[in-house]
């Protein structure tokens, strides 16, 4: 095994290393406190690459976040519709 980097105390998007778990694999593994309160063992790799960045609760988040993004109130889309039946028919009517 070759020198392993100190990640205690490091921040990683929502992760915060605590201590050194243990190795897996020959790879480093960490413990890690994410920001929801989850504790959670992570690959030192997978950390500094910026593949994890989190317990899982980011993706439920950023999910919960663009579905609200894509509800669009009832009378939004009726204007929406209105609007482009409008330019339709200006766009038939020029034609002609």
């Amino acid at each position: 095994m070759g020198k392993t980097n100190d990640l205690t105390g490091r921040v990683f998007t929502r992760l915060t290393v605590v201590k050194l778990a243990g190795y897996r694999a020959a790879h480093a593994v960490w413990n890690c406190r994410c920001e929801c309160g989850r504790e959670v063992e992570v690959r030192g790799t997978h950390l500094v690459s910026g593949r994890v960045r989190s317990c899982g609760c980011l993706r439920a988040d950023s999910a919960i976040r663009s579905a609200a993004a894509r509800s669009i109130p009832k009378r939004t889309r009726r204007k929406r519709a209105r609007a482009a039946a409008a330019a339709r028919w200006k766009k038939e009517r020029a034609a002609h």
